[in-house]
């Protein structure tokens, strides 16, 4: 029978599941074929085959024999179609293989006879790297000399001074590893809390809460929300309350979790712990859980809501109140409401809990008479104050005109003054400093006076200073006010880097007049400019928030300063006046987008190659790499001083056979790094060709379309007729294992690969090889594991934004379009041909004065609602008295997992038509949306970054504005000059019935701040590879 010439690898780990693949020098044998059986030792079961041009590969299965054997081809009727020789060997084992940094007793087990044993029996070691353990001392012999195998032996793991792999082997003497076979452990630092923050307010009693709790050397175990535990403990919490973790940064370094805490009901610190829910081989979850300490705070006592805001100072007016925050013993005792330091004549309790209290109370007669003065509720040592308006019954000014000025006055301002003497002379202070009458007249009803506002010069600055402006007889028997609100000119609050670096997003505190993309050097300095890199945009993504993307060439770096001139940049009305410079100091994230890499180059070189291995994947600006190789020490030594993004290996310092295993590791000039990319390289007697696999940089989803390509490089020495012909062929399996080509996810043929979306599962890794051979017949392989990501739950509530009347009965919300994203695609959900099982819904209800929802009957209790997808509230039973929206919002929960979104419905004080309004679709040349009214009469508007709806033109709106669709043609040029990169719009529909519905969207912010560069600038024609690296892009994903 046909006898293979070479097999390659010409040896197996026992533990099977190498690709083996064997050559026969005079092409494939008669009968060999997919049916074929490779049995690769007696007496065992045969595995399937892949069948090559002169050869096949098969999976070598699991030994329980170690030794030379003499494999076999067979036939579907178990004949011999022809043998090779193949060898099953044992690499030792150490256990566990994970160790902390001091180390710590481990087993190591070795089945083949140590390097060295023959001469220096009694001095047989484990080495640790380059560290050694005690002497393993007199090793048992048979009668011939012989080892006794196998042995196991327990000893100390050394401590290591740095983390990660160290190469473990045995021998006797100090003679080094030589051709004895070798395992690795690892040394891993124990993970750490290094910083908790509280996000917004903090945690405060009654209100949830979120928190970013940072852990450096995160297990390697963490990989998702999903692969954590949260277990919280400390404050008393209302039944079934829900908490639940997000992972927002995660590499080898560093990990960053958002906590979404529930609300406590006691001023009790939350003790949370964050565990992996699966162990480290060796070290326990318990070894491995990190615990922070989160405070929670009873803030002081407020008024969320006073109604009437003012009254008269004669007495009699009826005030409703809603506090927060007062002493629960005291909620319906010892309770004491005053209006300008008088108590009220009558006080009641209409409801009192663990959120607000709400009180009806009297104003009293006030001896201080009209004027600006303030509520108090007091309980228990605890009080809560607003400001109220005492007016004296019949007299009143308002203001008509000029009422908001900037902080240097001058501004023409008109009050109405009503109620005073037909001859009565007036004065005009602003609290305390006269404003000037420039006219005064009668008419109807009273007079009009015209003032000039005078400056204000505020104790602490703040965006608005609402002041009182006293209107006054000369007499002082008769007095009015009225309120003027002062604006401060725009200022800087913040100025942060994005998480992948390439934005940096400055912050105002109030509403500018900002709108839209705008020439950068309008707002900064040549110096700052040049910072920014060659060619940065600036746009407004809301009046707030001014976005910097940076170019290629950007230099800036957290802690540097830019300044920012204000000399256009006034409030969102202009009447504060222009700002003036400010120099601010730019901020790292905090939260950074982690690099994510993969090495590329081949895994077999001839000893006449040199390869070539590449880092591809994002990685940010000012990327440096370091690079190791801890289980050879001449590649260690030609590449531990390389920060390149490219390294080259020589054949030469590889011995034969023997796997090199190459590290590499990222980093940005935000500090953000990668975990550590790994690539093994073998050198062959054969000189193979040279592959090189790229699959594109992490993440990998579910519902993209992935492409691989291999390139091919004949060796320096190959043979003659190498050149002929290469040809490429690919499998995907399923696991982190090769399987045949029967079990496969996926094949093809050529020298790329695509992968369709939906192919690939949600939270699985796929192992993709793709098998070279060229005109002699010589095989080579390369290979790669990807993981795809498990994607968050997509909430969508059917409808977006609303207007609905605060008394009606029929407010539908509808979650049942939510689905898991590695289960169902976008499209397949929206179309009902994939349902999502397992998800779960809880709503919330809060008002805008900042409470939650109430019932209107009984006691006022907090409303709840059923944990359904499709719900419907009925408005008219909620306690929406001078309320003037709601924000609902869904929680979907399937396991570990949860997301959530949130609709608003603003009130109505008439019966108005349900609207409903929903995105379409989303792509790079098209947004479009979907409306429904059950009277018609559409009519569709759209607002937000400076847009102007007449700019759009017909061919951009191939809707047109009054059908029940609205769409946008993102490559017409008016909707490209209309919506401009980064900015925010909401498109509304209003329709016949008096209803309106709205959805808001955001135009994406094109990649920005990188660069690409070819790795030649000439070359030989179907020869040379060219290979084209692009560094420091980032980019915003906005599509839904």
């Amino acid at each position: 029978f046909p006898h293979a010439t070479t097999v390659d690898p010409a040896f197996a780990e026992a533990s099977g599941g190498q690709i083996v693949v064997v050559t026969f020098s005079n092409g494939l044998p008669s009968g060999i074929d997919s049916t074929s059986q490779v049995v690769f030792w007696p007496g065992t079961s045969g595995v399937s085959l892949d069948v090559l041009a002169s050869g096949f590969s098969a999976v070598c299965p699991s030994s329980d024999a170690l030794g030379t054997f003499v494999g076999t081809v067979r036939d579907s009727s178990g004949g011999m179609l022809g043998t090779f020789d193949f060898e099953f060997r044992q690499s030792p084992t150490v256990s566990p293989g994970t160790v902390p940094m001091s180390g710590g007793p481990v087993t190591v087990t070795f089945y083949e006879e140590p390097v060295g044993f023959k001469a220096s029996p009694g001095d047989c070691r484990v080495v640790f790297g380059t560290l050694q353990s005690a002497s393993l001392g007199v090793l048992a012999t048979n009668d011939l000399g012989n080892i006794t195998l196998p042995v196991s032996t327990v000893v100390t793991a050394p401590a290591q001074s740095s983390a990660g792999p160290y190469l473990v082997y045995v021998s006797c003497g100090g003679v080094g590893q030589g051709v004895g076979l070798s395992t690795s452990i690892t040394y891993v630092e124990m993970p750490s809390v290094t910083a908790t923050t509280p996000e917004a307010d903090g945690c405060l009693v009654f209100s949830g809460c979120t928190v970013l709790v940072t852990i450096s050397n995160p297990p390697s175990t963490a990989t998702d929300a999903q692969s954590l535990s949260l277990s919280i403990s400390g404050p008393t919490l209302l039944e079934g309350a829900l908490s639940y973790l997000e992972v927002l940064e995660l590499s080898s370094e560093v990990m960053v979790v958002r906590l979404n805490l529930p609300a406590a009901q006691t001023a009790t610190s939350f003790t949370c712990s964050v565990a992996p829910t699966t162990a480290i081989d060796g070290i326990s979850i318990a070894q491995l859980t990190v615990t922070a300490t989160v405070p929670v705070s009873t803030p002081s006592a407020v008024i969320q809501q006073i109604r009437p805001s003012t009254g008269s100072s004669e007495g009699g007016t009826v005030v409703t109140l809603v506090a927060a925050w007062l002493p629960a013993a005291s909620r319906r005792q010892a309770l004491v409401v005053t209006f300008g330091g008088t108590a009220a004549s009558s006080v009641s309790v209409s409801y009192a809990d663990t959120f607000s209290t709400e009180v009806v109370a009297t104003v009293p007669i006030v001896p201080s008479g009209a004027g600006e003065t303030q509520a108090a509720i007091s309980a228990g040592g605890s009080s809560a104050t607003s400001e109220f308006q005492l007016f004296t019954p019949g007299q009143a000014v308002q203001c008509t005109s000029g009422c908001v000025t900037g902080m240097t006055g001058g501004t023409t301002a008109i009050l109405t003054v009503q109620g005073f003497a037909s001859d009565a002379s007036f004065r005009v202070e602003v609290e305390g400093t006269s404003a000037g009458i420039t006219s005064s007249s009668q008419v109807s009803g009273g007079a009009l006076l015209t003032i000039a506002l005078p400056d204000h010069s505020p104790a602490a600055a703040s965006a608005e200073h609402w002041l009182w402006a006293t209107v006054s007889s000369i007499s002082g028997s008769e007095r009015a006010q009225t309120q003027i609100l002062y604006r401060e000119p725009p200022s800087v609050v913040s100025a942060f880097f994005s998480s992948s670096g390439g934005v940096v997003a400055v912050t105002f505190d109030q509403e500018t007049n900002g709108q839209g993309v705008v020439a950068c050097a309008v707002y900064f300095l040549v110096q700052d400019l040049n910072a920014f890199g060659g060619s940065p945009s600036c746009v407004w993504t809301s009046t707030k928030i001014l976005k910097i993307s940076l170019s290629a060439g950007a230099t800036l770096v957290p802690g540097n300063t830019i300044s920012i001139l204000g000399t256009s940049l006034t409030s969102l009305d202009t009447l504060s006046g222009f700002a003036t410079a400010e120099t601010v100091t730019v901020q790292a994230p905090v939260v950074k987008q982690a690099p994510h890499i993969v090495l590329t180059g081949p895994n077999f070189i001839g000893a006449c190659d040199t390869a070539e291995i590449s880092v591809e994947g994002r990685v940010g600006r000012g990327a440096t790499y370091t690079w190791s190789s801890f289980d050879n020490s001449d590649v260690n030594t030609q590449i531990s001083g390389q920060t390149g993004s490219t390294i080259t290996i020589p054949g030469s310092v590889l011995s034969v056979g023997v796997p090199a295993t190459i590290s590499a590791k990222a980093s940005n000039f935000l500090g953000a790094a990668s975990d550590s990319a790994s690539h093994t390289i073998i050198s062959r007697s054969v000189p193979p060709p040279l592959i090189s696999l790229s699959v594109g940089s992490p993440p990998y989803k579910r519902d993209h379309g992935h492409t691989a390509f291999a390139s091919a490089k004949l060796s320096a020495c190959a043979a003659p007729g190498a050149e002929a012909e290469i040809v490429f062929s690919w499998v995907v399996s399923a696991g982190i294992d090769p399987l045949p080509v029967a079990q496969a996810v996926l094949v093809e043929t050529g020298s790329s690969l695509y992968i369709p979306p939906g192919t690939l599962a949600g939270g699985s890794s796929y192992h993709i090889r793709c098998t070279v051979i060229d005109g002699n017949g010589n095989v080579a392989l390369t290979s790669r594991v990807i993981s795809v990501d498990s994607e968050a739950l997509v909430v969508s509530l059917v409808g977006g934004d609303r207007l609905a009347f605060r008394e009606g009965n029929g407010l539908n919300l509808d979650a049942s379009q939510s689905y898991d994203p590695n289960q169902c695609s976008e499209a397949a959900a929206k179309a009902g041909t994939c349902a999502s099982t397992g998800i779960s819904f809880e709503w919330e209800c809060a008002t805008s004065s900042g409470g939650k929802c109430r019932n209107s009957g009984g006691g006022r209790t907090v409303a709840s609602f059923a944990a359904l997808s499709v719900l419907s509230v009925d408005l008219s039973q909620l306690s929406l008295e001078g309320e003037t929206y709601l924000d609902m919002k869904v929680f979907a929960r399937k396991g570990s997992r949860v997301s959530t979104a949130s609709l608003r419905v603003t009130l109505a004080d008439r019966a108005v038509e349900e609207v409903l309004v929903s995105m379409q679709a989303y792509t790079a040349t098209r947004v479009s949306f979907a409306g429904s009214a059950a009277s018609g009469g559409y009519t569709w508007s759209i607002s937000g970054g400076g847009v102007q709806a007449s700019s759009l033109l017909a061919a951009g709106v191939p809707t047109g504005w009054t059908s029940s669709g609205l769409a946008f043609d993102l490559t017409e040029s008016s909707i490209m000059a209309g919506l401009q990169a980064g900015a925010e719009y909401t498109v509304t529909l209003s329709s016949a019935g008096g209803g309106a519905g709205s959805v808001t969207f955001r135009i994406g912010l094109p990649p920005s701040g990188g660069a690409c560069s070819p790795s030649s600038t000439s070359g030989v024609e179907l020869s040379d590879v060219f290979t084209f690296s692009c560094e420091g892009w980032s980019a915003e994903e906005v599509c839904p």
